[in-house]
């Protein structure tokens, strides 16, 4: 995704990677995956972070992410839960994350509003930079924020994000995960 890049879901959005051939969401400067996309060879590299965040919206229904990587995201964007800069949003909809992988990023890895996502077998690296804030949405710091609804989160592990996972008036089913 290019500089300071939103890229809002309001439909069906299915990732459906391998272990082999994973689908990688990254900075356009990432030369990491896919190479020298921007044909600059080192001149420039992304910034942690560099694009603003993935949102799936309450019209998007179904959307899966399998073998997903997402790299360089969670740029504040000013407004409403601004402090959390989450990498990718799910809003007042449910969406499936298996074998996903979110590191190098901002503040959040995966925020669920109002939302019965389940998030499995992922892997969360990084997300070190703590924001406390009332109301608990708006917080940053932490892999996985949960504000509401009854998510599944299980088998994931979580590396180096500064709380791990935080949960805000949610009934979530959290099990099993390696922080």
């Amino acid at each position: 995704l290019g500089y300071d890049a939103t890229l809002s879901i309001e439909g069906l959005i299915r990732a459906l990677g391998t272990v082999a051939a994973p689908v990688v969401i990254t900075a356009f400067g990432d030369d990491a995956y896919g190479g020298d996309t921007n044909q600059d060879a080192t001149a420039t590299t992304p910034t942690v972070p560099f694009w603003k965040r993935i949102e799936i919206l309450p019209t998007s229904v179904g959307s899966e992410f399998h073998h997903a990587l997402f790299r360089f995201g969670g740029t504040r964007s000013g407004g409403t839960y601004d402090h959390s800069a989450p990498v990718v949003s799910v809003e007042n909809t449910s969406a499936l994350f298996d074998h996903a992988a979110f590191e190098t990023g901002g503040k959040t890895g995966l925020r669920l509003m109002s939302s019965n996502s389940v998030v499995r077998d992922s892997e969360f690296y990084g997300f070190t930079e703590a924001v406390l804030s009332v109301p608990c949405e708006q917080s940053g710091g932490q892999a996985i924020l949960v504000s509401g609804g009854s998510p599944t989160v299980e088998r994931n592990t979580i590396d180096g994000a500064y709380y791990g996972m935080r949960f805000c008036v949610a009934t979530p089913v959290v099990r099993n995960n390696t922080i």
